[in-house]
């Protein structure tokens, strides 16, 4: 014999709510009252011109769209113009479920609804898998990686956005006792080592770094990684050519006259070296200003200037006080005195 649980009201519980209808107006609906069921189906057969959207409520009054998903596999919908059987419609804690005619034009369909106790489940593909949607993130596509290596093992379309790694290539191993780790270059070349007790601490890690034989061509934000000379010394360029340049003035009167001109917005120009030739042999001072502050030369600090050139080094270079701003030189004398300015090009850290 067997026995059925019944709820205060004598009302089934612990089983499925079958609904079925036709609905062939505009807010006709097939509807499951629910008592504690938290998944449910729905199929839909032979719709006319309309569109049927799926709904659920709790208080029993205003209803509000719920998504399921096809049984074959594919996007979560909440209505529908066609004929589609769709699972996973999660009910748990409401009081109802309806399929409900929301626009109407002619003809009718055959609504089929089923509440069940079990859960909802995720979305199966076309050949029954479960799918766990790895192509995106809170919605937003990841685009189309492509397979960037097969170490240790192929990496393919979905299953990582290849965009965070700047090169083709990873390499893992180890070598006495030490991990290590590889990362190809833009070039793709695969950057690979010799790591011994020798030379590496057990159990440390290892970072290789790229050699290059060019300077890089970065924009502002930009980063690169740590780079090494041709034998793979890891080394820091204090300039690189581009930062430092070299501006040539002869001067034959007196009054400030610029000898080096003023560099874009935001760019220092900061003195390494000046180098001073005359034709005249006369004694002068001479002074550097960078706008805001000044430096008096005694050229050359005796009494007759001499004949070679007259060679100034600042190490540090002689740091300009302000950004965009041109040096200029004001001599004592309208003697015609050859400038050889070197000068490196900064920006504010």
């Amino acid at each position: 014999m067997a026995t059925q649980l019944v709820d205060i009201n004598a009302n089934p519980v612990f089983t499925d709510i079958n609904a079925a209808g036709v609905p062939a107006a505009l807010s006709a609906t097939v509807t499951v009252n629910l008592r504690g069921q938290a998944s449910a189906t729905v199929q839909v057969t032979g719709i006319g011109s309309l569109t049927l959207t799926f709904e659920g409520t709790t208080d029993g009054t205003n209803f509000d769209p719920i998504f399921g998903t096809p049984v074959a596999g594919g996007a979560a919908v909440s209505s529908t113009t066609a004929n589609g059987h769709w699972v996973n419609f999660n009910v748990a804690g409401l009081t109802a479920f309806r399929a409900r005619v929301s626009a109407y034009t002619s003809g009718s369909a055959t609504v089929t609804v089923v509440a069940s106790q079990g859960s909802p489940q995720s979305n199966y593909t076309a050949a029954g898998i479960n799918k766990v949607d790895l192509a995106s993130v809170n919605g937003t596509a990841l685009g189309a990686p492509t397979n960037f290596g097969t170490t240790p093992g192929a990496v393919t379309v979905v299953s990582v956005n290849s965009s965070v790694f700047v090169g083709t290539v990873v390499a893992v191993a180890a070598s006495a006792g030490v991990q290590k780790v590889g990362i190809s270059g833009a070039t793709g070349a695969t950057m690979d080592g010799v790591i011994t007790a020798a030379t590496a601490p057990v159990n440390g890690l290892a970072v290789l770094v790229e050699n290059v034989t060019t300077a890089p061509s970065l924009t502002t934000g930009q980063s690169v990684m740590a780079q090494a000379d041709y034998q793979g010394s890891l080394f820091v360029k204090p300039y690189r050519r581009g930062q430092t340049k070299g501006q040539a003035t002869t001067i034959s009167a007196t009054g400030a006259t610029t000898i080096v001109t003023a560099q874009a917005a935001g760019i220092f120009a900061d003195i390494a070296e000046i180098i001073i030739t005359t034709a005249g042999l006369a004694a002068q001072t001479i002074t550097i200003s960078d706008g805001t502050l000044s430096w008096i030369i005694d050229y050359p600090n005796a009494a007759v200037a001499p004949g070679t050139p007259f060679t100034i080094t600042f190490d540090p270079p002689l740091a300009a006080t302000t950004a965009a701003t041109a040096w200029t030189a004001n001599q004592s004398l309208a003697t015609a005195c050859h400038y050889l300015v070197n000068f490196v090009l900064q920006k504010a850290s």
